[in-house]
């Protein structure tokens, strides 16, 4: 949790998971973490680890795990319908998420496999030690913040807008 001076009991809104031989994979790891704001940032970001982990597991068969592990495009829909059904939670529920949301990212490995996906400014690092013996930390996600140029025209894209919200300084984006 980061610290706010005018709120020092601020609740934490992050969440995660950590799940071992995911779909019944041996030695297949999933991780998540979601970073939640606004006033029911902790709701986005539960709600989140509650049902990402059920979509992305979400194969029709026993064959669909031979396919997640080897095709790359059965594994991009896969990942891509599962953020889209997560997405779809958050906007059916009761919860008021106008100005509150939450990040996420996940990676995935199994063996050799490493795959990360993420939305919103939440980002994933691989460290490696160099030859000198000093850790190198090596960015393998793109954050997601309106102020990037690909995101700005993908927002603008979509009939979304990205203006300063007026009160206080952050950004607000609107669909």
């Amino acid at each position: 949790m980061g610290v706010v001076p005018k709120r020092p009991n601020k609740p934490n809104q992050d969440a995660y998971f950590a799940i071992e031989n995911f779909m019944d994979i041996r030695n297949a790891y999933l991780f998540g973490i979601m970073d939640g704001h606004g006033s029911f940032g902790k709701e986005a970001s539960t709600l989140v680890k509650s049902v990402l982990p059920t979509y992305l597991a979400d194969l029709k068969n026993e064959d669909d795990k031979d396919l997640f592990l080897g095709d790359p495009n059965f594994r991009a829909s896969l990942i891509k319908v599962a953020y889209e059904k997560t997405n779809e939670a958050l906007s059916s529920s009761n919860i008021d998420f106008l100005y509150s949301g939450t990040t996420s990212v996940t990676a995935f490995t199994h063996n050799s496999l490493l795959l990360c996906a993420n939305v919103g400014d939440s980002r994933a690092v691989i460290g490696s030690l160099t030859p000198e013996s000093k850790w190198k930390a090596c960015q393998i996600t793109t954050d997601h913040k309106p102020d990037l140029k690909e995101e700005y025209e993908r927002i603008l894209s979509f009939n979304g807008r990205v203006e300063p919200y007026r009160g206080k300084a952050m950004i607000n984006i609107r669909f």
